[in-house]
């Protein structure tokens, strides 16, 4: 497979509403240099067009970008294809509303920054020079007309409307950061050729329950042009340990577009969270042939490692434990709950991402809670934890709000879901898929939670227990249904904050005006999100 990253000549400006946005962009006003992987803000600061939103009150200064519209474009020449060959042209990240002409003509339409799109363009590529162009509509004005179309919401933070924007919810503004609507090709932007490539490689692990035995039941999908069909394919599987020695290798035939194998290892290197041992990563290598001619190679590290999220009765007390064991030893989960590292996503770099990682692990800590307001993290973050032996809670990306259900949301829902679980169910770091951050809270605050309400969750007050109790679960369970999966943080399955089952939040204290001197008094199974605000370094307030 040939990929073609469509990372030079972009340019973007601000798209004016009384022309079509191909009218527009074949005006050459207005047009300035951007950055793909990248955003209009940054775009901006580059060009010098406005002042730096972090510095002051200069926030106040930049709203007028997220309530624009913004075209890109850019030209690349038509790579050479054999006949038969797939053509696809790949979008990992569009934020968030977002139309897409290939030469004129329209291939897509996107209102989830948390979807990537592959379009077949074979046919719409033109041999010399093709133009791509992306218009992205402000997300705050197409959010609104959804809040007039439907009707508004309950949130704490941010404007309301948010709820109806797949979107990073804290873009809006969040009682710890700027409000910043970005948009733009915030992930890379790409051309695939292929006869036959693989679509996805699924390495889950099966420990047997004294640990001295490990299967990796592999799972490899093809997707092959017609023209690769007529002639056999082959695929190499190869274990390697960690120490980069291979140590077992198969060949099979792709006779179907899903091949399956399963390696066994005896005594393997077991995985471990930081503090409790190391973290050997054996590598598993696809490779896809034609004869003697490789199409495409695919690999991923998977940790030799067996999860549960236990939960029993208590026997000196009420209710129930809520805490991890891994390779049946129970784990002391301290550590912190991750937002986003930057309001400008692409701005965070591998190394940014390595650094703040290590301090993390440098400060003795087990878990990160990645929170739901934010994003499914870069790959490398993932890759660092598996490394480091820090264990990820995953949330699903709902935050402080009463979030609709309708069919259409559910289904973009259901393929954001989809694509964040292909993509990371093989790291071992993340432990558990949490469905939301304190939406049962702000229901229940609002007394619109009925826990005891089993029926069709969409005719209530709080809809998006479909989403949390039935839809997330299921793709969880379709999907990835070695790892747990938890409805909400905080949940226990009627008092939305119990101290006595499932997690809580502490926010009696700052939030509760409880001073920092209660906290040794507070009880509870798991806690998973406290703190208190702190003053700006010295250096930000100089």
């Amino acid at each position: 497979m040939h990929s073609i990253q469509l990372s030079d000549n972009w340019q973007c400006k601000q798209h004016t509403a009384m022309l079509s946005p191909v009218d527009d962009a074949s005006d050459e006003n207005g047009w300035f240099a951007a950055s793909v992987p990248g955003t209009v803000h940054q775009a901006l600061l580059a060009s010098k067009q406005i002042p730096d939103p972090f510095y002051g009150r200069n926030e106040t200064l930049v709203q007028w970008v997220g309530e624009s519209d913004w075209l890109y474009r850019c030209t690349f020449e038509r790579p050479d294809v054999a006949d038969g060959d797939c053509v696809v042209l790949c979008f990992d990240g569009l934020d968030t509303f977002a139309s897409v002409w290939l030469n004129g003509e329209q291939i897509l339409h996107s209102d989830n920054m948390f979807i990537p799109y592959r379009i077949d363009v074979a046919s719409q590529l033109r041999e010399g020079t093709n133009e791509l162009l992306i218009l992205f509509e402000s997300a705050l004005r197409l959010g609104k007309e959804r809040e007039a179309e439907y009707g508004k919401l309950a949130v704490w933070n941010g404007d309301a409307s948010r709820v109806y924007v797949r979107k990073a919810q804290y873009h809006y503004g969040w009682d710890w950061g700027p409000t910043l609507l970005t948009a733009g090709p915030w992930q890379p932007v790409y051309l695939e050729v292929y006869s036959a490539r693989i679509a996805d490689l699924y390495c889950p692990v099966e420990l047997e329950a004294n640990l001295e035995r490990a299967r990796i039941h592999v799972q490899i999908t093809c997707e092959v042009s017609h023209a690769s069909r007529l002639t056999a394919l082959m695929l190499s599987l190869n274990l390697y340990a960690p120490d980069g020695t291979k140590i077992d290798e198969q060949t099979l035939p792709v006779t179907d577009d899903v091949v399956h194998a399963t390696f066994v290892l005896d005594n393997p290197q077991l995985w471990w969270p930081r503090g409790y041992g190391e973290q050997p990563l054996y590598r598993i290598e696809a490779v896809l042939r034609q004869q003697a001619q490789v199409l495409d190679r695919n690999e991923k590290r998977v940790g030799m490692r067996h999860v549960q999220l236990v939960q029993r009765p208590v026997h000196d007390g009420n209710g129930t434990t809520f805490f991890f064991s891994v390779n049946n030893t129970p784990i002391f989960c301290g550590g912190a709950n991750w937002i986003p590292a930057d309001s400008f996503l692409p701005a965070v770099t591998p190394e940014r991402y390595r650094t703040w990682l290590q301090y993390a692990a440098d400060a003795n800590m087990t878990m990160l809670r990645v929170w739901g307001g934010g994003i499914y993290e870069n790959d490398v973050f993932y890759d660092i934890c598996d490394e480091l032996g820090l264990l990820v809670w995953q949330d699903f990306l709902f935050g402080c709000g009463i979030y609709p259900a309708h069919e259409e949301f559910q289904k973009s829902v259901e393929a954001e879901a989809e694509a964040a679980l292909l993509r990371l169910r093989h790291h071992p770091s993340i432990v558990l898929w949490c469905g939301n951050n304190e939406d049962y809270s702000i229901a229940q605050s609002k007394g619109l939670y009925d826990s005891s309400f089993t029926g069709n969750f969409t005719t209530t007050q709080f809809p998006a227990r479909a989403i949390y109790e039935r839809l997330l679960p299921e793709v969880c369970a379709r999907l990835d249904p070695e790892r747990p999966y938890w409805p909400g943080s905080p949940y226990d399955g009627s008092d939305a904050n119990s101290t006595e089952q499932g997690d809580t939040h502490a926010w009696h204290i700052w939030g509760g005006d409880k001073p920092y001197q209660d906290y040794p008094e507070t009880k509870a199974r798991f806690v998973s999100e406290f703190g208190m605000g702190s003053l700006p370094a010295l250096s930000t307030i100089e």
